[in-house]
């Protein structure tokens, strides 16, 4: 790769290593290298960064790279060298699960325009590239162990999730999508087709192109437990009264406030959600 080229390296993600540092520095000797210490220094980074044709690399989890898609400004391209928990967009994008992989990726610099998605709330407006939820499983990610989930990982996710199922759902969250209504108990917004590891919630959602796909239960544990092993079965057990709708934008409101966005927790009462009107450049495989 002749173009210019720096990497934004989490060193807090779960597979950092120095052999990475090391693998990076030997096959990219120009590169500029960049470490975050705290929250949102990848979105300060990717802006300081940014220039017309260069190619800045987020190396972390999901939350990593969705910061660097926020700080990034127009012309520049993006490329992930995928370090978290689960992976879902690498997964999405084709992006090969080895290091060694993914840097002969970068190399060859072959790139696509995927549409990232935007939530917009009245305190900020974010990208998300996979989704955002909100109900049991947004509770879920805000009770999660960190230190649970230093050691066994994305289980923690599901052990934190059993434990929010002790308590009921309510059908309190209100979606407007495409200005129709409905009051649901739990709704997660798609951008891509992976949610909650290898399974695919989405049926449409895709980066490749605009739209969010909605997927809610209503009240009571029983329909979003269904829907959950529907999705674990294909379908083999039915989903019961789940609801799915593909639309151009969908709003919520949700008297908790706690929501998830690309798998970290976050904060919204109100929202409008919907996919970003210009592409972004982002070196990748076959997007699945």
């Amino acid at each position: 790769m002749t173009r210019e080229i720096s990497f934004i390296i989490n060193p807090k993600a779960g597979s950092f290593s120095i052999k990475l540092v090391e693998r990076i520095r030997e096959r990219f000797p120009e590169a500029t290298l960049h470490f975050t210490e705290a929250a949102s220094d990848g979105v300060r980074l990717a802006s300081e960064l940014s220039a017309s044709g260069k190619v800045l690399v987020a190396c972390g989890g999901d939350g990593t790279l969705r910061e660097v898609v926020e700080g990034a400004k127009e012309g520049v391209t993006l490329a992930f060298i995928p370090l978290g928990t689960l992976n879902l967009v690498s997964r999405h994008l084709g992006i090969p699960t080895t290091h060694d992989g993914v840097l002969e990726l970068i190399e060859k610099g072959e790139a696509k325009k995927i549409y990232p998605g935007l939530i917009k709330t009245p305190e900020y407006t974010k990208p998300f590239l996979l989704a955002i939820s909100a109900g049991p499983d947004a509770d879920a990610v805000h009770m999660v162990s960190l230190r649970l989930k230093k050691i066994i990982g994305r289980f923690a996710y599901a052990v934190s999730f059993i434990k929010r199922m002790v308590k009921p759902v309510v059908d309190e969250i209100d979606l407007v999508v495409d200005g129709k209504g409905v009051s649901v108990g739990t709704a997660t917004l798609l951008r891509g087709p992976f949610y909650g590891g290898v399974f695919r919630f989405g049926k449409k959602a895709t980066l490749e192109n605009v739209g969010v796909e909605a997927l809610a239960t209503g009240e009571g544990r029983i329909a979003l437990l269904r829907l959950y092993l529907s999705v674990l079965t294909g379908g083999f057990i039915g989903k019961g009264g789940a609801l799915r709708f593909f639309a151009k934008e969908v709003a919520f409101k949700n008297p908790s406030g706690r929501i998830q966005i690309d798998g970290d927790p976050d904060t919204a009462y109100s929202a409008s959600v919907y996919t970003a009107e210009r592409p972004i450049t982002v070196i990748c495989g076959d997007i699945k």
